[in-house]
């Protein structure tokens, strides 16, 4: 996506192309959001316009001439770097807290463009950030339980062998106990 020109403080001008489609402007003033030219900028609102540039909610600002990413801003995109934030966390999590003697507790800091794109809207709907970031910590934490549960069954059944192995032991020993004792008693009687 190209920012075209700049209308001093009024309107910034978009040109944006997508591959085999025909080329599209648009012309947007502040306060509008970038997700009018395409849903991968949901959440990103032109928050100032000057004469040379446009700053945008996240922080950015550009000029006539420059072009946003479209790509970095894409769906699959930053649901991979969510995902990978998240297991990267429960796994420093389990190194930190259930491998110590003295357990730290892990914080993870996730730096977004805005405020808005996670919190609910005004109209109640919850925000593609926000829904995505609950639907993959739960994915996460489903997948550490069936790890965890995979884990315990695996030690039950392991205890459960080492049980039948400790009564076979001990069946083992009472019986040449029992034959001793047998002996014994029979060399006292004769």
């Amino acid at each position: 996506m190209k920012i075209t020109s700049i209308d001093s403080k009024e309107a910034v001008h978009f040109q944006y192309k997508k591959k085999d489609e025909a080329t599209k402007s648009f012309t947007l003033k502040t306060g509008d959001s970038l997700s009018i030219i395409s849903d991968a900028f949901e959440g990103i609102t032109i928050s100032a316009i000057d004469k040379t540039s446009v700053e945008f909610s996240n922080g950015i600002v550009k000029t006539s001439g420059e072009e946003l990413d479209v790509d970095i801003y894409m769906t699959s995109y930053q649901e991979q770097m969510l995902r990978l934030a998240l297991q990267r966390h429960f796994e420093t999590e389990k190194e930190n807290f259930c491998n110590r003697r003295y357990k730290i507790k892990t914080l993870a800091l996730f730096f977004i463009d805005d405020i808005t794109s996670y919190r609910i809207s005004d109209d109640g709907k919850k925000t593609y950030l926000l829904t995505t970031f609950e639907t993959l910590l739960k994915e996460q934490i489903q997948k550490q339980s069936l790890l965890w549960m995979s884990m315990m069954w695996n030690i039950k059944n392991i205890l459960k062998q080492v049980l039948k192995i400790l009564v076979l032991v001990m069946l083992d020993t009472f019986h040449k106990i029992i034959v001793i004792l047998t002996k014994i008693l029979q060399r006292r009687l004769m």
